[in-house]
């Protein structure tokens, strides 16, 4: 089963093409006819950043875990093996549930990240540490 699947609603491709890489990152590309989506990561990066087309609708299927929405943000505890993420879309975005899937339209922008909140007893300071870091790296 696959804990969690970030994307955009509607697409359907059936395999990821390499669109960008560097020594430290790579951006993989995923696309149909009406559709596209990307993913950059890299080496010793604790989150993950998603681009879409500006029509398109940012789509999160959490199949294992808990989710918290909080303003922009959705706070999955419990992914998998103790793990938690958080996703961050822009300022401003809101996130609707239907079941266990989470859309946004981002607010209109066509970006946003999940990053990995590290194992910690208190860890409400490393979120807001956490999106301070992506806001100043991103926004």
């Amino acid at each position: 089963i696959e804990p969690v699947i970030v994307g955009v609603t509607g697409l359907n491709a059936g395999a990821a093409n390499v669109s960008n890489f560097t020594d430290w990152t790579i951006t993989m590309d995923w696309q149909n006819s009406n559709h596209h989506f990307t993913a950059t990561t890299g080496i010793g990066m604790p989150f993950i950043y998603f681009e879409k087309d500006s029509s398109d609708v940012a789509q999160i299927v959490v199949n294992q875990g808990t989710v918290t929405i909080a303003s922009e943000m959705l706070i999955i505890n419990n992914l998998r093996n103790g793990a938690d993420f958080a996703v961050y879309a822009p300022v401003g975005s809101t996130w609707s549930q239907s079941g266990n899937t989470y859309t946004s339209t981002l607010n209109g922008k066509n970006y946003w990240s999940m990053a990995f909140i590290p194992l910690t007893s208190n860890r409400i300071p490393l979120i807001v540490l956490l999106k301070t870091i992506i806001l100043i790296i991103f926004f």
